[in-house]
C-alpha cells in the first residue's frame, strides 16, 4: 500500500512539474477612479497577452492613488492620474523619474430623465437653472481628485463666460452654498450613483457621461477644460486644495490632461513597463477610445529622456514632444 502511494505521489509530482506555472507576477495600477472600467476591459485583454502577469488594479481619487504612495508609502508599480500635476507635485523626484501625458477629457454637466428642469435645460441655460433653490447638485472632492477641483474651476469660469447670463449672480458662490458636505463624494466612482436618486446635475469627465450612457450637456470650450487655445483663459482662474496633511496647493485653470508613471521603486518593473507599452498602444488606445476618452497622438513624456525606459522610447519618438489633442 505504501508502495503504491510513493508512485502515485511520484506521478503527481512529475505531472506538475511538466504542465504547471509557476506563480504569477503581480503590476499594483493605483488609478483614477474615473479609469475604472476601461482600465477592467483591458487588464482582461492584457492578461490574455501577458498569462504571466497578474494585473491588480486600485481606484481612487488621484491625489489619494499619488498619496498611497508618497505619505502611505505603499508599494506599487504604476500610478496613473487625471491630472498630470498630481504626479509633477506628488512623485516626481522622490518616487518616479518621469510621467507620460496620454490623454486628454473634458468636463460635462450630467443629468437624468427624473432631474429638474430636464426638459429644458441646456448649453446656454444650464447655469441660470443650478441656481434655483430647488435644483440639486454633486460633486466630487477637490482634496482628493482632479474632477473635485475641475469642477470648482468649471464654475468660476462660467461666472466669467456666463456674466451676462448670470446678471450679477455667482454660480461659484451659489454651489459652493448650496452643495453640501453630505453631496461630495471622494470619487467618480461614488458621486456617479447619486445621479437621480440623490441629486439632479453632477459634473464629471466626458468619457465618464459616455461610458455609463448617461445625459448631458456639452460646455463650451471656454468652460470645459478642454481646449487648448483656452489655456490662457482656464490659468485666470485658481481654487486651492489641501494636497498634504498641513499643505496648501493653489490650482490654476488647465486644458485636461491624463498622464501615468512607473514608480522607481517598481517591484515588477518589466510587468509594468509591458503595462505601459499594451496601453499607450494600438490595442490600449483603442479601448480608452471606446471609453470615451481622447489618445493623445504621440503621448508627450515629462522628465529626463535617461531615465525613460528604453523599449517605450518607440512610443515617444522625441523627448518632450508636445503633440496634443485640441478641441
Amino acid at each position: 500500500m505504501t508502495r503504491f502511494l510513493s508512485v502515485g505521489l511520484m506521478l503527481v509530482f512529475l505531472c506538475s512539474c511538466k504542465g504547471g506555472k509557476g506563480p504569477r507576477k503581480r503590476v499594483y495600477v493605483f488609478s483614477a477612479a474615473c479609469l475604472n472600467t476601461a482600465l477592467a476591459e483591458f487588464e482582461k485583454s492584457f492578461e490574455q497577452k501577458y498569462r504571466d502577469v497578474d494585473v491588480r488594479v486600485e481606484v481612487s481619487g488621484s491625489l489619494v492613488a499619488a498619496r498611497k504612495v508618497s505619505e502611505y508609502k505603499r508599494r506599487g508599480d504604476i500610478v496613473i492620474s487625471a491630472d498630470k500635476r498630481v504626479i509633477d507635485s506628488l512623485l516626481i523626484p522622490n518616487f518616479a523619474d518621469w510621467q507620460v501625458a496620454f490623454l486628454s477629457n473634458e468636463m460635462v454637466l450630467a443629468y437624468s430623465e427624473n432631474s429638474r428642469r430636464a426638459a429644458e435645460v441646456n448649453s446656454s441655460n444650464w447655469p441660470k437653472i443650478l441656481l434655483e433653490p430647488e435644483v440639486s447638485v454633486a460633486r466630487a472632492d477637490e482634496n482628493l481628485g482632479p474632477l473635485g477641483y475641475q469642477t470648482l474651476l468649471v464654475w468660476k469660469l462660467a461666472d466669467m463666460h456666463y456674466r451676462e447670463l448670470l446678471q450679477g449672480a455667482s454660480l461659484f458662490e451659489t454651489l459652493s452654498k448650496k452643495v453640501s458636505r453630505e453631496l461630495i463624494r471622494p470619487d467618480a466612482a461614488e458621486l456617479l450613483p447619486t445621479l437621480g436618486t440623490e441629486v439632479d446635475y453632477i459634473f464629471i469627465y466626458r468619457s465618464m457621461a459616455k461610458d455609463h450612457i448617461l445625459k448631458h450637456i456639452l460646455l463650451p470650450p471656454e468652460v470645459n477644460l478642454s481646449s487648448l487655445p483656452q489655456k490662457d483663459f482656464y490659468s485666470r482662474v485658481s481654487v486651492a486644495i489641501s494636497a498634504a496633511p498641513g499643505e496648501s496647493l493653489t490650482i490654476r485653470g488647465e486644458p485636461i490632461l491624463f498622464s501615468l508613471t512607473i514608480l522607481r521603486e517598481a517591484p515588477n518593473k518589466d510587468g509594468a513597463i509591458s503595462f505601459v507599452k499594451t496601453l499607450l498602444g494600438r490595442e490600449g488606445r483603442s479601448i480608452l477610445q471606446r471609453h470615451g476618452f481622447s489618445p493623445l497622438s504621440p503621448p508627450r513624456l515629462q522628465g529626463p529622456r535617461e531615465s525613460f525606459p528604453e523599449s517605450l522610447r518607440v512610443i515617444i519618438p522625441e523627448p518632450g514632444d508636445s503633440s496634443e489633442v485640441a478641441r
